[in-house]
């Protein structure tokens, strides 16, 4: 299983949530309106079968969400629910059909500095 967290302006996040909620693949579906203060908009957190990974997200690209918000793909060692069962049965494909996350990121982490933030008085 993969989980989002998703933040979006209102307007995309309305489309997410159609997105999300035709899909048989995409569960736990959770909306916060107004929740996100940095970027501004709404918060939305879901899991996915990994198999339909990168189609959710290939279309939450086509909806312009990494220009105009942010994803955040984690993977999930473990989900125990019969919801997550019927959801793999349902979606096409076999778990060596996943996409690795790397595959998914456009650009390197950077590190982060090693600047002393320390200051003498």
């Amino acid at each position: 299983m993969i989980h989002l967290r998703i933040v979006a302006p209102e307007d995309i996040a309305a489309k997410v949530l159609d997105l999300f909620r035709a899909s048989p693949s995409v569960l736990n579906v959770v909306h916060l309106r107004g929740a996100s203060q940095k970027p501004p908009g709404d918060v939305i957190l879901c899991d996915i079968v990994c198999e339909a990974a990168s189609i959710i997200l290939s279309d939450l690209k086509e909806l312009d969400l990494p220009q105009r918000g942010t994803i955040a793909v984690e993977h999930l060692d473990t989900a125990i629910s019969n919801a997550f069962e019927e959801a793999e049965k349902a979606t096409p494909g076999l778990p060596s059909d996943a996409v690795s996350g790397k595959r998914w990121s456009r650009a390197p982490r950077r590190r982060r500095s090693s600047r002393s933030t320390s200051s003498s008085s």
